[in-house]
């Protein structure tokens, strides 16, 4: 099930009445949320079909964040010590044909499926330190995603 618009963003807090809890809105764009993956991954995977995530065949589903403070958070708490490049997949949840819904916490969509190829509007560069520490969403790649 898809949740309704308004539900997911990315800039401006705004108060839901009928959720009672603060929800992220970006009036400007698209629903947006951000998936962080390996640049070997993503090289890896077919660009004529949606785009399929580890997790999906681990945890059923593709983890997502609507915000790239949050991205930097769980980059430096699970993958710090990977030495791989990372990239950075900017998603347009209204083009998902594939159901999302957020598991408990409104800061993290997941997506149930593989994430269609229209719904990636770019993949970025993750930009990191010297010592692997992550600090955020760099340059888009040259690899542009199929419309």
């Amino acid at each position: 099930m898809r949740s309704p618009p308004g539900w997911c963003a990315l800039s401006t807090m705004r108060r839901d009445a009928k959720l009672h809890h603060p929800v992220m809105r970006d009036d400007h764009g698209p629903h947006r949320a951000w998936h962080l993956l390996p640049r070997d991954a993503w090289a890896a995977a077919p660009p004529d079909a949606p785009f399929a995530a580890a997790s999906l065949a681990d945890e059923g589903f593709v983890h997502l964040t609507h915000l790239a403070s949050d991205l930097i958070e769980v980059g430096n708490a699970f993958y710090r010590d990977d030495p791989r490049p990372y990239v950075v997949l900017s998603v347009d949840l209204d083009r998902l044909t594939i159901p999302w819904r957020h598991d408990g916490d409104a800061r993290f969509p997941h997506a149930y499926g593989p994430l269609d190829r229209s719904a990636i509007l770019a993949v970025h560069v993750y930009d990191r330190a010297a010592d692997g520490t992550f600090l955020g969403i760099g340059a888009p790649l040259d690899r542009a995603p199929l419309d």
